[in-house]
């Protein structure tokens, strides 16, 4: 079961990369920093949400592992015209808990806090509006 939690960016791609080569701009640069700084907002609402109080039985099973697992490497990958960055938890560091407290078991429901940090409509919202912030600087409007 491969789980992939990655930020993508969402914007007409060719009208960008038009916009920034005509400003001189780099465009594999620019576009990388955007999804850093998406990723960077992600993580913050991520550690201050995980912790034991937001847990089931409020955290007295839990051992600090999930908090330790948020992925928090700056590396963008390519491929081809397609630029993505990994959010969210680690699994090879937390195992099935953090699939289990995003997505819930059939006895145990989501931690919504969590799985709102990273799907939710406001988390998206941030993120576009980043994006969007992000591009201005870089293009100088």
């Amino acid at each position: 079961m491969a789980i992939k939690n990655k930020i993508g960016l969402q914007i007409d791609l060719e009208t960008v990369i038009s916009q920034l080569e005509k400003a001189n701009k780099n465009v594999k640069k620019g576009i990388e920093e955007m999804l850093i700084e998406s990723k960077q907002a992600v993580t913050q609402n991520l550690e201050k949400d995980t912790i034991k109080q937001n847990f089931p039985a409020k955290g007295i099973y839990s051992v600090g592992t999930l908090k330790k697992s948020i992925d928090r490497t700056d590396k963008v990958d390519w491929k081809g015209m397609t630029a993505e960055i990994k959010v969210g938890y680690d699994m090879k560091i937390s195992g099935m808990e953090s699939v289990y407290l995003l997505y819930g078991t059939p006895k145990m429901n989501k931690v919504q806090k969590l799985y709102n940090d990273i799907y939710g409509s406001r988390t998206k919202k941030i993120i576009a509006e980043i994006q969007q912030n992000k591009l201005n600087e870089i293009l100088g409007r």
